[in-house]
């Protein structure tokens, strides 16, 4: 995740990113294979600014 968020900054990574540097890494989880993970991000990805920071939240909250 920290090489990922290194090129993402670099200016190396996604378009939409390049136009918003410096990214920053608000929240992360673990899934057993890449194949899991990049269907996660993708399903996130598709949801609204509020929805994605209330799940945040809300994922926070339950880890304390």
């Amino acid at each position: 995740m920290q090489k990922r968020l290194a090129v993402h900054n670099a200016g190396k990574g996604a378009k939409y990113t390049r136009a918003r540097l410096p990214v920053k890494l608000l929240y992360q989880e673990e899934y057993p294979d890449k194949s899991s993970a990049m269907s996660a991000e993708a399903l996130f990805k598709q949801k609204t600014r509020q929805e994605k920071l209330a799940y945040i939240e809300t994922q926070k909250n339950a880890q304390h």
